[in-house]
């Protein structure tokens, strides 16, 4: 996709500022909005207990992009649009739509930020295959609960969970990613994308040799571009979120850093120590993704550089991939909504 907004996702450059009152309050983690977690454990929400521990005070940051075509999403000094301001325009322009969201457990947590900040009525979930994770492997919930009073429709979001994005299963390219070891984390998704008018997807922490992984992004852009539009006769946008960069050795801070921590994935002792991550090869194939996506008309969403500075946002020294909640993912969508507010015709909102 081409545009000044979509150029200035793309880029993903930027920087994290301190949260100021007309950005919005945080939300607080509800372990409800991702039901497998009932009766459990907040996970996500361990970054306040570590600070608590640590008697530090929570450091409130937003993310405040720059770059060719980022004026176009902020106002006059540099910030996207409060929350709130976008929760209730998007709601309206997007009453009774239905977005679907594809990917890892990390586009779960997307999700859900998604929910929390728009205002979830209801939740379903369920499990295309028989296992155990961290989350439902299908979920679908309603958002925007505030449009029934003001006699609007909600919003659908719907995610469903598929390591490598996998739609055709009879093309060849596939073919050696179809085994055993995948078999749970790969849910069938053709089947769900007609009714939507936002597909996003995102390859998640799963690593791929660069051929495979080229192969099947094709294959599914390009089918998905093949498809007829939704029942509403709107054109769907295909979205493609790049793999953000890991906390290197999964030390997680108090505090955002002032620098980009990106080099250390790069170290030799790093690369020597944790080769069958292959985390530094991550940026690589958002590269790859990023022309594919740009070939296939999908908007490009970079998340890389943005997460180098925040060690803060880790669970916990066992995980280096997943983010605490409310954090970074917050930023994923505020973004994502500012850039689907100023896209949709009809809107009514003024960035």
């Amino acid at each position: 996709m081409r545009g000044p907004e979509a150029s200035c996702l793309a880029a993903g450059t930027g920087r994290w500022a301190p949260r100021e009152p007309t950005d919005g309050g945080l939300y607080s983690f509800r372990a409800k909005l991702l039901p497998t977690y009932s009766g459990k454990r907040d996970v996500y929400a361990r970054c306040d207990a570590r600070r608590r521990r640590a008697r530090a005070r929570r450091t409130s940051v937003v993310w405040l992009p720059s770059g060719d075509g980022c004026e176009r999403l902020v106002d006059g000094r540099g910030r996207l649009p409060p929350m709130d301001r976008l929760r209730d325009s998007f709601c309206r322009a997007f009453a009774g739509r239905s977005l679907l969201f594809v990917g890892d457990s990390i586009m779960g947590q997307w999700v859900s930020s998604f929910a929390h900040v728009l205002g979830k009525a209801n939740a379903n979930e369920g499990e295309c295959f028989p296992g155990q994770g961290l989350l439902p492997f299908v979920l679908d919930f309603d958002v925007c609960a505030s449009a029934r009073s003001a006699g609007r429709a909600p919003v659908r979001l719907r995610f469903v969970r598929n390591e490598l994005l996998l739609f055709n299963y009879s093309d060849a390219a596939t073919r050696p990613l179809r085994n055993a070891k995948y078999k749970q984390q790969m849910c069938e998704w053709a089947s769900k994308v007609h009714e939507a008018e936002v597909v996003v997807l995102n390859r998640g922490i799963h690593w791929q040799p660069d051929e495979s992984f080229a192969a099947v992004l094709r294959e599914t852009l390009a089918s998905l571009a093949a498809l007829p539009p939704p029942a509403s006769g709107r054109r769907r946008r295909i979205v493609y979120r790049g793999t953000h960069a890991p906390v290197p050795g999964c030390n997680p801070a108090l505090s955002p850093s002032a620098v980009s921590l990106e080099s250390r994935l790069y170290s030799k002792y790093y690369m020597a120590h944790n080769p069958h991550h292959h985390w530094p090869d991550f940026d690589r194939q958002n590269q790859i993704a990023r022309c594919i996506a740009r070939a296939h008309g999908a908007l490009y969403i970079d998340v890389w550089r943005m997460m180098t500075f925040r060690p803060d946002a880790a669970l916990d020294r066992s995980d280096c991939v997943h983010s605490c909640m409310p954090g970074p993912v917050d930023e994923w969508s505020r973004l994502l909504l500012a850039f689907l507010v100023a896209d949709a015709d009809g809107s009514g909102m003024t960035l």
